[in-house]
């Protein structure tokens, strides 16, 4: 992944709207990056953009507005994120503790930074794992699927939204829990989903 050295010339040319900086003092993210992947991937699943990534000392995304989300409401929503940051870790790891903040772009300078698209294919091609196990038990995907209507709350569904969850839920099983996950689709291929 290609990192690029902040400035305070090149800050200006950032498409970085917003910084969601989490703070990890107790080992969370794991140093294959599997815990950060899924966590990257819970954030595009909400109303904003992932664009850059800094991991050392702590974990900074980057953050842009989406097109679809008014500039009112772009503040909230960054709040929203970094509470469900917040509730990803106890989710994965219960008795895990991160702190989770909000810094001025500024923050940014002297970090390198890399672009989370990046990040993302770098992880896919390497793969979740090579053993995953297939079972699930009842009370984590409960769990998960508890979490992830938060994620995607019910009034952002529309045709199509299911293979989104979908996506998110196989991911977090996999890239945390190393649980291969089927969804309905790909236990049913002849049942079309929408």
């Amino acid at each position: 992944m290609e990192q690029i050295e902040v400035t305070a010339d090149a800050l200006e040319n950032l498409k970085v709207d917003a910084v969601v900086r989490v703070r990890d003092s107790a080992g969370f993210f794991d140093e294959e990056g599997r815990r950060l992947m899924a966590l990257i991937e819970m954030v595009r699943n909400c109303q904003v953009i992932p664009f850059y990534l800094v991991t050392v000392p702590e974990v900074m995304l980057g953050l842009q507005q989406s097109m679809s989300l008014k500039k009112s409401a772009f503040g909230q929503e960054v709040l929203r994120v970094g509470g469900l940051i917040e509730k990803f870790v106890r989710l994965v790891e219960p008795g895990a503790s991160v702190e989770v903040d909000y810094p001025k772009k500024e923050g940014l300078l002297g970090r390198k930074l890399g672009r989370c698209y990046e990040f993302q294919q770098k992880m896919k091609e390497q793969g979740a794992t090579s053993s995953l196990r297939s079972y699930t038990p009842y009370w984590l995907e409960d769990k998960v699927d508890e979490f992830l209507d938060e994620v995607i709350p019910e009034e952002h569904w529309m045709l199509g939204s299911c293979h989104s969850v979908w996506g998110l839920k196989k991911t977090i099983l996999a890239y945390c829990f190393n649980i291969d996950w089927k969804s309905p689709a790909e236990r049913n291929p002849r049942v079309i989903y929408d």
